[in-house]
């Protein structure tokens, strides 16, 4: 793995991020074999490239499948986080998807994610891990030790927008949450988020560190966020 200019999210694993806008320069076109299209979601760009190969569903599906991703995080930022973003597809053996990064490479957003060249419809329809890592683009530099509050804030608010435009029924987020945040509660009075090295502490943990946080905002601010 390459880090960014201005540092990479590690397969979830937040190391640095940038907040919007990242709009300087130009989108790195290192791969000229590469097949490029482009989707707009309300201002902004985002150009899919399929960097060794198209999965054998064909390309407008995997089109779709980043349109509705962008459409999930732009309904519930109101907004996409970035202007301009680079989408790169590894087609690999398998029928799933792999290791995915988001990051920074020369002032620009790019997400890189396997595909397996094998991938169903029926598994993009259900993915979740495109619309995470976008999530991602909206959140500003940290550390290392705050990697929990980028992914938490990720693993919570993915389904929260996919619920907005009708991919998941809002009863299966609430499910979700109630089923997978006691994963994140500390198994010990040492095991502090900053401190946090399980996935589950990390992820769970920092959702359910923004659940309580959103509903004491919103019980705050009378539900005007």
């Amino acid at each position: 793995l390459v880090l960014g200019t201005m540092g990479l999210y590690c397969c979830g694993f937040a190391i640095f991020s940038q907040t919007r806008f990242f709009t300087a320069g130009v989108l790195a076109a290192d791969n000229p074999a590469a097949v490029r299209s482009k989707l707009q979601i309300e201002s902004s760009t985002i150009t899919v490239e399929f960097q060794n190969g198209i999965p054998a569903i064909g390309k407008e599906e995997i089109l779709s499948w980043v349109r509705r991703s962008a459409r999930a995080v732009s309904a519930y930022y109101k907004m996409m986080p970035v202007r301009r973003l680079l989408v790169k597809i590894n087609t690999v053996d398998g029928d799933d998807i792999g290791f995915s990064t988001t990051g920074c490479e020369n002032g620009n957003a790019e997400i890189e994610v396997p595909i397996g060249r094998n991938i169903s419809q029926a598994y993009l329809n259900k993915d979740w891990v495109l619309t995470h890592e976008m999530v991602h683009l909206a959140f500003p530099l940290v550390w290392r030790r705050d990697r929990w509050l980028t992914e938490g804030m990720a693993t919570y608010v993915e389904p929260l927008s996919r619920a907005k435009i009708g991919n998941i029924p809002e009863a299966e987020v609430w499910e979700d949450l109630i089923k997978n945040c006691g994963k994140g509660q500390p198994r010990d009075q040492t095991e502090t988020l900053p401190s946090a090295r399980r996935i589950d502490r990390i992820y769970w943990g920092g959702a359910t560190f923004c659940l309580i946080a959103d509903i004491v905002i919103r019980n705050r601010t009378k539900n005007h966020m």
